[in-house]
């Protein structure tokens, strides 16, 4: 009963641990994911990014190949993620977060 009126009751929620709000945030995310709960494009968009970036954190942009013009050192040069890689994450963010409605209408940038 005191889990339940945390979730409805934010004067509850002074004792909330960090695992009750993760649950929360998964709980609505599915509410959102399969449309029970009303929300626009763009703030299921930002619930979607807000659940990716706890399950997968910040998205490391990748990095472009050293051009041949420039002299680079290999202690000086980093490996970072590569767009292929990036773009897998992203894509499987949405697909697991955002709300199937609003897939169809979707291009892929």
């Amino acid at each position: 009963m005191v889990f339940g009126g945390r979730l409805c009751f934010r004067a509850h929620a002074k004792g909330e641990t960090e695992r009750e709000r993760l649950l929360l945030a998964y709980q609505v995310n599915d509410e959102v994911h399969h449309g029970h709960f009303p929300v626009n494009k763009e703030l299921a968009l930002e619930v979607a990014a807000l659940m990716a970036q706890v399950e997968h954190g910040d998205l490391e942009r990748p990095t472009p190949p050293p051009s041949s013009t420039t002299s680079t050192t290999s202690s000086t040069t980093t490996s970072g993620p590569t767009p292929a890689k990036s773009q897998l994450v992203v894509l499987q963010s949405l697909e697991r977060f955002y709300p199937k409605r609003y897939k169809q209408d979707c291009t892929s940038d």
